[in-house]
C-alpha cells in the first residue's frame, strides 16, 4: 500500500491553506505539499463540502533555526520538528561547520564566509524516509543592517527614537509632522561590505484621537475615549490595558475626564500611576462617578488604564482630554460653582479646578455685592459665598504659583434670584420621544435634543427683552413621539417665584418635529419690570397640566426674560452762549425789533416726546 491510516486519536481543526472547519460521517484522504491528511465530506448545508484535519499521516521531516540572518563567523542552532515518529536524522549544512551531522540535535553550526546557504534534513522510521530541504535558508553577511523603533505608531507632532540592533547606536529623535505611513531605511557599511534594511510602512503617524485598547501610546495631546469612540458605547466582556507615556521628556501625562458612564457595580475603569497595572492604583471608577482630572506622578510620567466590562449591559463610556504637565509650568486657572442659579442670600461653594499646582488664589465678583461665609475669604482656595442682591454675577479667579499666574473670568456665571423656583419632575421623561426641540422668542432661538434625568434645564444665559402692553409670538417644536405633544408656557410677571394660573401664556398641541406651533400673548401693562423667569413645559397627552407637578413623559426648559420698565427719564442739558451778564443773570434776547422771545427771556427751548408709532 502507498499509505496506511493508523488507529490514532486526534482533534479535527483547521490548518492554513486547507478548509476552515470540519464535520461529517465519512473519512477520506487528501494531500497538500506532498503530505496526506484525513478529511470529511458533508452536504447537510445543501452543498457538498470537504473538511480537513491538521493531523499529518506518515513520516514528515521538518526543522527550524533560531536565526536565519547572521554575520560571518556566527553560529545557528537547528531544531528538528519532524513527525512520524522518526528514529534517525541526517543533517546537511553546506557552507557550515560541521557541514553534516547525524542525530536529532545538531551542535551549533558556524558559517565563516558570507553567502546564502541551503539546509537539508532527512529522517527515517526504519522503513520509509522523508527529506525537507530549505533553499537559501541561511543568509550570512559581513555586516547586517537591522533596527528597531521606540514606537511604530506615533501621534502627529511627536518623535520616535531608532536603534541599530547590532551596535546599539541611535540617531537623533525623528519628529513626524504629517499623517500617514512611512518607510524606514538603514544602510550600514564597513570596509569592503555594506547592507541595507528597508521596513516598508513601518511608522504610522496617527491623529490625536485614542480609543481604549491594549497597547501603549506616547503623546501630550489628544482625546481619549472608551472602545466605542466619541459616539459609540464600549462592548461587553472587555478587558483592555493601555499605557500613555509623555512625549515631552520629564513631563507628566494628565487626563481630564469631561464625561463618564459605565454600568454601575459591574464595569470598571482603573487608573495606575506608572507604566503598567502593577503601579500604584490611583482609583477605581464605575457608574457616573468619574476620575475628574488625573495626573501622573512617577519617573516615567506615564498613566496606565485598565477597563473591564461584564457580559451584559453597557453604557456610554467616557471622554477625556490628554495633556502633559511640567513642574515648570504656570497655573491654568479654572473653577466651578455648586449652583449657578441661586436665591438671594443662599450659600454656594466655588471649587478651584486650577491645574499645575497653584499656591495662592484671588477671587472677585462683579457686582461686588457678595459676603464670604464659613470662615472663608477672597484668598481661600474654595470660598463659600452669599449674594446679597439679585442679578447676573461675573466671577473671576486668579491663581498663582512660583512660575506665574493665570486668570479665569466667567461672565454672568451666577444668576441670583429673589426666589427658588419649583423644579418640575417626570417619572419617565424623554425616553419615548417626548421633549422640546425648539424655543424661539425675540433673541432666544434655542434648538435642543432630549435631556437626561431629571429632564429639566435652566438656560440662565439665554434671555430676551419684553415690553409691557406689547404682543409677542413664541414658536415651539416638540420631540419625535407621534402624538400627544402638548407644550405650555408661563412667565412669572409679578416676580413672586410662582407660576400662577393667570401667568400661563397658553398651550399648543404640535405634531412631531420638525413641525412647529405658536402661542401669541400680550405682556400685561402692569408686569413688574426686571429679569424674571419663563417656563416652557412639554407633557404627553395632557393639555391642562401644572408647571411644577410630576408627570410621566415630557421635558421642561426655563429661560430668563427682561420686562422693560414703562418709566422714562429724560436728561436734558442746555448750553447758552453770549447771553450771560454775570452775577447769576442772563441778558434778554433782542433782535432788531426788540425782545425776541418776550420781555426778560434769554432763550426758549421746545421738547417733543414721541412713542414708537408717532
Amino acid at each position: 500500500t502507498d499509505f496506511q491510516v493508523s488507529d490514532v486519536a486526534f482533534t479535527p481543526a483547521p490548518i492554513p491553506g486547507l478548509a476552515s472547519s470540519y464535520m461529517g460521517d465519512y473519512l477520506g484522504i487528501t494531500s497538500k505539499g506532498g503530505k496526506v491528511y484525513p478529511c470529511w465530506t458533508d452536504n447537510r448545508g445543501g452543498l457538498y463540502m470537504t473538511y480537513v484535519s491538521p493531523f499529518e499521516l506518515g513520516l514528515n521531516a521538518g526543522f527550524t533555526a533560531n536565526s536565519t540572518n547572521i554575520c560571518s563567523g556566527s553560529g545557528v542552532s537547528f531544531t528538528s520538528t519532524s513527525t512520524g515518529p522518526p528514529i534517525s536524522w541526517t543533517w546537511s549544512f553546506p557552507g557550515g561547520t560541521p557541514s553534516t551531522f547525524v542525530g536529532e540535535n545538531p551542535p551549533l553550526i558556524t558559517y565563516a564566509a558570507p553567502g546564502i546557504y541551503d539546509v537539508s534534513l532527512t529522517v527515517s522510521d526504519g522503513t520509509d524516509t522523508d527529506t525537507e530541504t530549505k533553499i537559501g535558508y541561511i543568509v550570512v553577511k559581513d555586516v547586517i543592517a537591522d533596527f528597531s523603533a521606540s514606537l511604530t505608531t506615533v501621534i502627529i507632532g511627536n518623535s520616535i527614537t531608532f536603534t541599530d540592533n547590532f551596535t546599539g547606536q541611535t540617531p537623533p529623535a525623528i519628529t513626524y509632522n504629517t499623517l500617514g505611513s512611512y518607510d524606514v531605511i538603514l544602510t550600514v557599511t564597513k570596509p569592503g561590505a555594506s547592507d541595507t534594511k528597508t521596513k516598508t510602512a513601518y511608522i504610522t503617524v496617527a491623529p490625536p484621537i485614542f480609543n481604549m485598547t491594549n497597547g501603549s501610546v506616547t503623546t501630550c495631546t489628544g482625546d481619549f475615549y472608551d472602545s466605542g469612540g466619541s459616539s459609540g458605547s464600549y462592548a461587553n466582556s472587555e478587558n483592555f490595558t493601555e499605557t500613555f507615556y509623555p512625549s515631552t521628556p520629564g513631563a507628566m501625562v494628565r487626563m481630564a475626564f469631561s464625561s463618564f458612564s459605565t454600568e454601575s457595580g459591574y464595569d470598571y475603569l482603573r487608573i495606575y500611576n506608572g507604566t503598567d497595572a502593577t503601579a500604584t492604583l490611583i482609583g477605581t471608577y464605575n457608574g457616573t462617578t468619574g476620575p475628574g482630572i488625573v495626573t501622573a506622578n512617577n519617573p516615567s510620567g506615564a498613566l496606565t488604564l485598565n477597563f473591564t466590562s461584564d457580559g451584559s449591559v453597557t453604557a456610554a463610556g467616557w471622554a477625556a482630554s490628554i495633556s502633559c504637565y511640567s513642574f515648570n509650568d504656570p497655573p491654568v486657572a479654572d473653577f466651578s460653582a455648586s449652583e449657578i442659579t441661586t436665591p438671594i442670600s443662599a450659600t454656594i461653594v466655588l471649587t478651584d479646578l486650577t491645574i499645575n499646582v497653584p499656591t495662592s488664589w484671588s477671587w472677585s465678583f462683579n457686582p461686588n455685592t457678595v459676603v464670604y461665609v464659613d470662615g472663608t475669604n477672597a484668598n481661600s482656595q474654595n470660598p463659600h459665598v452669599q449674594f446679597t442682591a439679585v442679578g447676573q454675577y461675573t466671577v473671576s479667579l486668579t491663581a498663582t504659583n512660583a512660575n506665574g499666574s493665570d486668570t479665569e473670568i466667567k461672565t454672568d456665571y451666577i444668576s441670583v434670584e429673589l426666589f427658588q423656583y419649583c423644579v418640575p419632575t417626570y417619572s419617565t421623561g424623554t425616553s419615548a420621544g417626548d421633549y422640546i426641540t425648539l424655543v424661539q422668542l425675540g433673541s432666544i432661538n434655542n434648538a435642543t435634543g432630549a435631556s437626561a434625568s431629571p429632564f429639566y434645564t435652566y438656560y440662565s444665559s439665554l434671555s430676551t427683552d419684553l415690553n409691557p402692553d406689547t404682543e409677542y409670538t413664541i414658536t415651539l417644536s416638540p420631540g419625535t413621539y407621534s402624538s400627544g405633544n402638548n407644550i405650555s408656557v408661563w412667565i412669572d410677571y409679578d416676580q413672586n417665584g410662582v407660576f400662577e394660573t393667570d401667568e400661563k401664556l397658553g398651550n399648543v398641541n404640535i405634531p412631531p418635529t420638525p413641525a412647529t406651533g405658536t402661542i401669541a400673548f400680550t405682556v400685561p401693562i402692569d408686569a413688574t419690570s426686571g429679569i424674571t423667569r419663563m417656563r416652557v413645559r412639554e407633557v404627553w397627552a395632557n393639555s391642562d397640566f401644572d408647571p411644577c407637578l410630576n408627570y410621566s413623559y415630557g421635558e421642561t426648559e426655563d429661560y430668563n426674560v427682561n420686562i422693560i420698565s414703562t418709566d422714562k427719564t429724560l436728561n436734558l442739558s442746555v448750553y447758552l452762549e453770549g447771553l450771560y451778564s454775570g452775577g447769576g443773570f442772563m441778558n434778554e434776547a433782542n433782535d432788531d425789533t426788540g425782545p425776541h422771545f418776550g420781555i426778560g427771556i434769554a432763550d426758549l427751548i421746545s421738547v417733543e416726546l414721541h412713542n414708537a408709532t408717532n
